[in-house]
């Protein structure tokens, strides 16, 4: 190759270069790109815009030149127009800011201004660690609105600056914890104050914004509240505090509502909406709204279980729309701490029934007869198990009158089995219609009500679900021990049996045996005049009364030791009421005396006698037929 061939190609060269030079685009027309992109596509997925992530768009690498002071002023007027007035907010550094009180320990974060995590106080978890009721790791609060002209803004992307590092108090005491930013122009200011008394579980939250155009008092901007948590395990049996964990809300003149406590699941929250509660076993987290929360198409409430089997209860999600500030704030208003009536009482508006106490008037009774009873006897400092032993002596007591008559029905219906059997063999092998009516005649002419004996035991059963439903909710089992129940709130662990049976569990549970032995007594000793039911295809009722007590070793095994302690006390009770009546108010001679006395008597029928006896008569009609 000579040398105008060489010469050629370099000024080719140099000229290709040189184009390539020319037509590259500026480092400020790269970031405009990046940024204009990175906010499309905000816009597209409705996801903020953080610092970070702007900052991850437009940093130059390692092997870049730093940028200089007149493209760093280039960098902050692009942050500029996507932070408007908020812009020098999204610059600082992140301090956690300590409120501790009587109650609990919380953490609020510089940046964006909210709760960062929570220790209840006076608690611990079943394994003696803090009574951690949310953490950063697994929860997230953030404020949301729509910044008119720049777009989603996220409070957790503006830096907020603190009146004080922590506030610590007690008893009577109040303080604040202000949190401030200030915007490009005199007079702006996004302010959060949190006031705080010493002897409360409560923590109330003022939102206020002025001097800022487009979203000055949130008034015509609407603000959201996104809030996520997630429940840690504080109990001994982890599928019973799942399955009485959920998220509970309650619209504005209607009752508290609730998700499923079993499965996952979420709702639309399409009414006004006072209060929503993140509910776990014995402890809740409480978000309330004077003016309550504004019905939106957007509002949720979710509940579902977490990835991790053994650590975690439930995941909470609730998005709430606030109201519009009323003389320049919002009002909110936080509960931490445990499920008590005698605390939840004073919110009223249905928030003490987060307890699930039983439905309608059996929660009545727990929360107006049962608890005070309990409470009463447990205040006097005598033990756990003295109130457990006295409520169920009452209780006994208070239904024995109801167990007298239930035995009186049975005895008169024993002592007339023989002329019952008389008829059966009359009858064998023929009409049944004629036998029933012979059956019913005998009825009347004694004066025995054959549904007398049901109706004793009709009325006991409300106070059997009642104590089903109160021990399991009672916070005050939570933790006491009763000779060898390390917890009364759960099971009782005599043995570990080290794999799992299953619907039984890996343990056993000694009350739980305790229970099913008296019961399985019992049913032997009001069971022994019941006749064999050989008839084909219907089942022996004494078997079938003899396998109750042996599934009730399986239903109850996982179940509270305070509930399987006191249904085996009261059944002990019931066997020596049983013994008493039988020996001290049973004569079974004076009543078949009696029951012979009334035949000679002149009867007039009941409704239901009469009743009885005119189907009786059609059905006899309609067979001649």
């Amino acid at each position: 190759m000579d040398k105008n061939s060489i010469t050629g190609l370099l000024i080719i060269a140099v000229m290709i270069i040189g184009y390539s030079i020319y037509t590259q685009p500026s480092q400020e027309e790269r970031e405009k790109a990046l940024i204009e992109q990175a906010a499309k596509d905000s816009l597209l997925s409705k996801t903020p815009v953080s610092p970070e992530k702007v900052q991850e768009v437009i940093a130059p690498s390692s092997e870049e030149i730093i940028l200089d002071s007149a493209d760093q002023a280039i960098s902050d007027g692009k942050m500029a127009s996507l932070f408007g007035d908020l812009v020098l907010a999204t610059n600082g550094v992140e301090e956690d800011i300590i409120i501790e009180n009587d109650h609990y320990k919380a953490i609020v974060s510089t940046k964006g201004g909210l709760l960062k995590s929570l220790v209840l106080k006076g608690y611990q978890t079943y394994d003696s660690m803090p009574l951690i009721m949310f953490d950063q790791n697994k929860s997230l609060q953030n404020l949301v609105f729509d910044y008119p002209g720049f777009g989603r803004i996220n409070f957790t992307d503006l830096y907020f600056t603190p009146n004080k590092s922590e506030v610590q108090i007690s008893g009577e005491s109040t303080d604040q914890l202000v949190l401030s930013l200030n915007g490009r122009q005199s007079g702006q200011e996004l302010k959060l104050t949190y006031a705080i008394t010493g002897d409360s579980y409560d923590l109330k939250l003022s939102i206020s914004s002025t001097g800022f155009s487009g979203f000055d008092n949130f008034n015509s901007i609407p603000l959201k509240m996104d809030w996520k948590m997630t429940g840690l395990k504080k109990e001994k049996y982890l599928p019973w505090e799942r399955n009485v964990s959920t998220l509970f809300f309650k619209y504005h003149d209607e009752s508290r509502d609730w998700l499923s406590e079993t499965k996952d699941d979420e709702t639309i929250l399409e009414q006004n909406t006072d209060w929503v509660a993140f509910k776990q076993n014995y402890f809740s987290v409480i978000l309330f709204s004077d003016k309550g929360f504004v019905a939106n198409e957007s509002n949720l409430a979710v509940v579902s279980y977490p990835a991790e089997e053994e650590l975690y209860v439930k995941d909470f999600l609730a998005v709430l729309r606030l109201p519009a500030a009323t003389d320049g704030k919002i009002e909110l208003s936080y509960f931490f701490g445990p499920n008590k009536m005698q605390l939840l009482n004073k919110y009223e508006n249905e928030v003490p029934k987060i307890i699930n106490y039983g439905w309608s008037f059996i929660g009545w009774i727990n929360r107006n007869i049962i608890l005070h009873i309990f409470d009463f006897f447990y205040g006097l400092g005598w033990g756990i198990g003295f109130a457990i032993i006295i409520l169920t002596v009452i209780i006994k007591t208070i239904l024995a009158p109801l167990m007298l008559k239930n035995y009186k029905s049975s005895a008169k219906m024993r002592v007339l089995k023989p002329e019952v059997d008389k008829i059966n063999k009359k009858f064998e092998g023929k009409d049944n219609t004629q036998k029933q009516q012979a059956v019913m005649a005998l009825y009347r002419e004694t004066g025995v009500n054959p549904l007398s004996g049901c109706l004793p035991m009709l009325f006991q059963m409300p106070v059997l679900y009642a104590m089903f439903r109160f021990f399991p909710s009672n916070i005050t089992l939570r933790g006491e021990s009763f000779l060898w129940a390390d917890d009364l709130s759960s099971y009782d662990s005599i043995y570990n049996l080290g794999f799992n049976i299953p619907l039984y569990g890996d343990h056993i549970s000694l009350f739980t045996l305790m229970m099913a032995a008296t019961t399985m007594a019992y049913t032997y000793m009001s069971s022994g005049n019941m006749p064999e039911t050989n008839q084909p295809g219907m089942p022996n009722m004494k078997v079938m009364m003899y396998i109750f007590p042996v599934m009730m070793i399986f239903f109850f095994n996982n179940y509270s030791s305070g509930l399987t302690f006191y249904y085996f006390l009261s059944t002990l009770i019931s066997i020596l009421q049983m013994w008493i009546i039988k020996v001290y108010f049973i004569d079974e001679e004076k009543i078949l005396s009696a029951l012979q006395a009334n035949k000679a008597k002149p009867k007039k029928q009941s409704k239901f006698q009469a009743k009885l006896a005119e189907m009786a008569k059609q059905q006899q009609q309609q067979k001649k037929k």
